[in-house]
């Protein structure tokens, strides 16, 4: 989902696509989602992100898929251009694995790093319409997609740290005045 999407409208979004999903395929018993995560410990998400859990029937009750392989490629190729979201069809322990080795819960990420966002876009671009002629690729997403929550370039800046001098600052006029929770002043 685009980055600027609040809460309700992710919420919306997704319950929407609940909805569809369950319309469209029969082998969907019920579907849990969780738009976002806190923003503490190692899996923070904004709520532009939202994960779907799918129960599905048990196999022998499927009508339009033979294996879980074909019934994500059907569920994949439905969702293709949803409006407002992207969508990448994985299983869960796949995914937390992926998303720990890379970063990202894709199955390949491809990471490209450099200060000029316009060239790390063409780049990245060039590079998914390669991946997209791979036989068998699914799901590949380049930051000249439509949907506006596909990938981003994003350049990385150095980050600095800022140290004051208090004679020199009281100098200036400018008056400190504090104690950190450790007992440093400041």
């Amino acid at each position: 989902m685009a980055p600027s999407i609040s809460l309700e409208e992710a919420g919306n979004t997704m319950t929407r696509f609940e909805e569809d999903m369950m319309r469209q395929f029969p082998e969907v018993r019920q579907m849990v989602t969780r738009v976002g995560r806190g923003e503490v410990g190692a899996h923070a998400d904004p709520v532009n992100s939202a994960e779907i859990f799918v129960q599905l029937a048990p196999q022998d009750e499927w009508t339009r898929a033979d294996s879980p392989e074909e019934l994500m490629a059907m569920m994949s190729e439905a969702f293709a251009d949803y409006p407002g979201a992207q969508f990448n069809f994985t299983q869960p322990i796949a995914a937390a694995v992926d998303e720990l080795l890379t970063g990202t819960k894709a199955e390949l990420a491809i990471k490209l790093f450099g200060p000029d966002t316009d060239v790390l876009a063409a780049k990245a671009e060039e590079i998914a319409n390669v991946i997209r002629e791979v036989p068998g690729a699914a799901d590949a997403e380049g930051p000249g997609d439509r949907n506006p929550a596909g990938p981003r370039a994003h350049a990385l800046r150095p980050a600095g740290a800022l140290r004051s001098e208090r004679a020199r600052c009281a100098g200036g006029g400018a008056r400190g005045g504090g104690r950190r929770a450790g007992g440093a002043d400041f």
